[in-house]
């Protein structure tokens, strides 16, 4: 029963080895692989080396893949939901304590000093210091579950380099470990220098257009490992999705709003329509940032921009529908925080060897001592 104790008590790989279930979240699909880290729900992506789809678009400048994706030769965990409130909320505390945080990371003011545009939280009143703390907004329903709206790419990437490094307090777990930060700048009519795809040995990292692609769309159960197995629309159809609040429609985008009550509609809102790997509202809440870089950038001054894939609360129905469908994409700078903005987090499959050696060298040690 010691080493038992002692083998549960060791963080493992990837995160805690009792992380608590992500709250109020709708059971995945039948044989759908969920695991959890840090309290995320992370479905597991198999079917390595599937086939890649076609693009299925008109060729929209900047706005679609001109290319096949969904291709990926690998099994990775995919989040069943954007980034929420209270992943944020934990993530901005561990810093907004310190009243030295940099009131001005990479160029831009912190996302501690300025928070995401769109985020259930209220001021902790309670609070006296250092610093200062968030609290989640007592007057909106399941707060901890709203998404976050207005993240920039360079937000979410240090947020995969927080998780990276086990949620450190300090600094410097925010500037290397998925993403080297060093790397964030621009030169004009160059483009961005931020790195292009996260490091090898990332634990958590941004997504790219084929992981997200094949997450969302892919179905190996519908017409095995070939181009006909990706659905059109992440409500695994071909079909439109029904555009409307919840226990009316299929998605939380497509409908408008007054007094914008889209934006604090829980993830997990819509579960009758998930994809086959029990991926959550990959239609609607918020638009998603990936790793794929724009290489051409319009006519703005910079190049390779990053990809922002997926539709978003309180869009119009034409640009909800463009936007829900497989191959849509649009690409934005990544020091911008757009108001439709959020992300959805993958990561590395758990590895069990890591408690393996602990179970040995526990038992070795055990007789040792006898």
């Amino acid at each position: 029963m010691r080493i038992l104790a002692f083998i549960l008590s060791v963080p493992t790989v990837l995160g805690s080895a009792v992380a608590l279930a992500q709250p109020g979240l709708p059971s995945a699909p039948m044989g759908v692989e969920v695991t959890r880290t840090y309290g995320i729900e992370f479905s597991t992506i198999g079917a390595p080396g599937n086939v890649a789809r076609p693009p299925v678009l008109p060729t929209f400048p900047n706005r679609d893949f001109e290319m096949p994706v969904g291709n990926v030769p690998y099994t990775f965990r995919m989040a069943r939901t954007e980034v929420t409130t209270g992943q944020w909320m934990e993530f901005t505390n561990t810093f907004a304590v310190n009243p030295n945080f940099p009131t001005v990371l990479f160029d831009q003011v912190s996302f501690v000093r300025l928070p995401p545009l769109r985020f259930a939280v209220v001021g902790d009143s309670t609070y006296t210091g250092p610093g200062y703390q968030l609290r989640l907004n007592p007057n909106i329903p399941n707060a901890e579950n709203v998404p976050v709206y207005g993240l920039s790419w360079r937000d979410a990437a240090m947020y995969c380099n927080w998780l990276h490094n086990g949620k450190q307090s300090t600094i410097e777990s925010l500037f290397s470990g998925a993403y080297d930060t060093s790397t964030f700048g621009a030169v004009p009519q160059l483009g961005y220098t931020d790195q292009s795809r996260r490091s090898p040995d990332a634990r958590f990292w941004i997504p790219d257009e084929n992981e997200w692609s094949k997450a969302m769309f892919f179905d190996p159960g519908r017409a095995g490992n070939s181009v006909e197995s990706y659905w059109q629309y992440p409500t695994r159809s071909d079909n439109p999705p029904l555009f409307g609040p919840p226990g009316q429609g299929q998605a939380n985008t497509g409908f408008m709003t007054p007094d914008l009550s889209a934006y604090s509609i829980p993830v997990g809102s819509y579960p009758a329509d998930q994809p086959p790997w029990g991926i959550l509202d990959g239609a609607g809440s918020t638009a998603e940032w990936i790793e794929w870089q724009d290489p051409s950038g319009a006519s703005v001054p910079y190049f390779t921009r990053r990809g922002l894939v997926g539709s978003y609360a309180d869009a119009g129905p034409g640009p909800a529908l463009f936007h829900s469908l497989l191959g849509s994409a649009s690409s934005f700078g990544p020091d911008l925080r757009l108001p439709m903005a959020g992300v959805r987090i993958a990561s590395a499959v758990p590895c069990p060897s890591g408690l393996l050696v602990l179970v040995v060298s526990a038992t070795i040690f055990s007789r040792r001592r006898r």
